[in-house]
């Protein structure tokens, strides 16, 4: 049986990859939110603020 100083090794152990993954998530998220703010960035006002892709192809139509 393991020792409380063992059990609260492991457990530190583990909050640190539980705190490593967290970090590579948040920077994943991080990516992917710049590069929709940058396709948002090079879309015409009216498409970049619309509610969802059936509105947003509607008006990219109707501005051709």
């Amino acid at each position: 049986m393991p020792t409380p100083r063992q059990l609260l090794d492991r457990l530190d152990s583990r909050h640190d990859e539980l705190i490593r993954k967290l970090d590579e998530l948040n920077a994943q998220i991080e990516q992917a939110l710049a590069q929709v703010g940058k396709a948002r960035g090079d879309m015409p006002r009216s498409v970049a603020v619309a509610p969802d892709p059936a509105v947003a192809e509607r008006i990219v139509r109707q501005a051709a």
